[in-house]
């Protein structure tokens, strides 16, 4: 009933071809909880991105209202021309001007819509004087990597980062720019809900692969001294190998309060490796059989790692087409001749949704037809073969149609989750440590702190020091890690929860506290 009126009110307050777009895309809004209210500052909207009021906007792209991403009634969509070197700009200011000492951690929502296409999306903040924080990839870029995962990022970054926000300045103004410098120069991504004095919760979830036996020789004496717990990602076909934990291991380590997850193949293989899907899935479900049989059955047994991190088919690349010639029919000349085959799909500028090559295609062609007119230009597109079985986002929404509830990657970083997962669940970040040193290790930590990030680490086999000595700059034997390395990261985030600077979460925890968590509610 709640969502009911929810949808009730959004109707009154929106354009009804707003509304039809939306209704995909609804999110339940649940206040934070009391304990966090109290632990954590409270935040602050500095721009919603509901209306486009009071928004200057220049020549280099279009900015739109389009459906909310987090909350409110609209988010600003910021969408390219097609053009080489174009850069979109749009600038406002703010309500109230808010001085940067009071700004503490700056979250934004970032909605990545184009696959397989890398477009910045910068948030600059600025004073009345002229002045704007600079450009930098760790705080107020969101990079959206042509080869992570659709859905939505939050960026955060605290203020003491930016040359600029480390100085007691007011600022005034925001400013949203995207610029279009790779083929075939296509910008699409949507921003929502800018917050200051929004740190979420310093976490670190210590995760374990391929159910290595130094887990319960090594890890988990000297995790226990501090009251520490892990998440182990079991190959269920691998338990009881030479070097592996047994199942007896494996029960005393749950009875510990260990999460006992699984590895997304019982034989530690590559799920891209399987014939399909559906073949996938079952191999990857069949996990929990082996739990059931040793009495593991638990929440944990729904969250699991992706071995390898591989959860597409990394091998698969769109054609970028320099020129695309259009008459205003949906067939369209190319400036060469490309390997364009029927059923790809076509993006690109003032190109329709869903448009894909419906005739004429073959290994080298310079003409189509599509299964839409496109507007009269001559523009550069990008042809994507979708049609694969493991492309992009198939393998993660059949795991969670099956029943899992996240997934872990292996594309290294922290995540901002005091607001959600934001629909990326099912390929959260972990961070490795191969080859490693733990002075280069450690900054990441810093940063969770900073910005109240998770960090979810995963480790393989713990191997003893060399021969010659460890140090902070010994840098780690490849996936595996040095002993030392290994204690001198869990004495540090023992140092951080004893302080009550930090918390740490085996992966269902983390899962169960943020995943219905979202933007307050104003």
């Amino acid at each position: 009933m709640q969502l009911a009126r929810w949808l009730l009110s959004l109707h009154h307050r929106l354009l009804g071809g707003l509304l039809l777009m939306c209704l995909t895309a609804v999110a339940v809004t649940t206040q934070a909880s009391e304990s966090e209210s109290t632990s954590l500052p409270t935040p602050t909207l500095l721009e919603s991105f509901d209306s486009m009021t009071g928004w200057s906007v220049n020549r280099g792209g279009t900015f739109r209202q389009v459906c909310p991403v987090t909350e409110g009634q609209g988010a600003m969509a910021v969408l390219g021309k097609g053009k080489e070197l174009s850069h979109a700009i749009a600038q406002k200011r703010l309500s109230a001007s808010i001085n940067s000492n009071d700004m503490g951690v700056i979250a934004f929502a970032v909605h990545k819509a184009l696959p397989r296409v890398t477009s910045n999306l910068n948030v600059r903040l600025g004073t009345a004087g002229g002045s704007y924080t600079g450009i930098n990839y760790n705080l107020n870029v969101a990079n959206l990597n042509s080869n992570a995962p659709l859905k939505t990022y939050w960026i955060a970054f605290h203020q003491s980062e930016d040359p600029l926000l480390s100085q007691s300045v007011d600022v005034t103004r925001v400013r949203v720019s995207s610029p279009a410098r790779t083929a075939p120069y296509l910008i699409n991504n949507t921003i929502d809900s800018l917050y200051a004095n929004a740190k979420g919760q310093p976490t670190v979830v210590i995760g374990f692969d391929d159910g290595e036996d130094t887990i319960e020789s090594i890890a988990y004496p000297y995790m226990a001294q501090y009251g520490l717990v892990g998440t182990i990602y079991v190959p269920t076909e691998q338990v009881g190998w030479t070097n592996r934990l047994t199942w007896e291991q494996i029960s005393m380590l749950s009875d510990a309060g260990w999460a006992i997850s699984v590895d997304g193949s019982p034989d530690d293989t590559p799920m891209t490796d399987a014939a399909d899907v559906a073949t996938a899935v079952t191999n990857a479900t069949s996990a929990w059989d082996a739990l059931k049989q040793h009495g593991l059955d638990s929440e944990a047994m729904y969250h699991f790692c992706y071995p390898g991190g591989k959860f597409f088919d990394t091998k698969v690349r769109p054609i970028q087409v320099t020129s695309m010639t259009s008459d205003g029919s949906n067939v369209v000349t190319l400036d060469s001749n490309y390997p364009i085959h029927v059923g790809m799909r076509v993006y690109g500028s003032n190109i329709p949704k869903n448009t894909y090559v419906i005739n004429g295609g073959g290994d080298a062609v310079s003409s189509v037809t599509l299964s839409q007119k496109i507007p009269p230009q001559n523009l550069p597109a990008m042809f994507n073969d979708e049609s694969g079985e493991f492309y992009l986002d198939k393998l993660p929404e059949a795991l969670r149609d099956a029943g899992f509830k996240s997934g872990r990657i292996t594309v290294g970083g922290d995540m901002y989750t005091r607001f959600g997962f934001g629909g990326r669940e099912m390929t959260t970040i972990g961070q490795g440590v191969s080859y490693m040193t733990f002075n280069q290790f450690s900054p990441l930590l810093d940063r969770v702190l900073l910005r109240g990030t998770t960090l979810e680490t995963y480790f393989h086999r713990i191997v003893p020091d060399p021969e010659e000595g460890w140090t902070p700059d010994t840098p780690n034997p490849g996936i595996n890690v040095y002993e030392s390395f290994f204690k001198a990261y869990i004495d540090a985030v023992a140092e951080k929860v004893q302080a009550g600077e930090l918390v740490v979460l085996t992966k269902p925890q983390w899962y169960e506290r943020d995943i219905k968590k979202t933007v307050p509610e104003s």
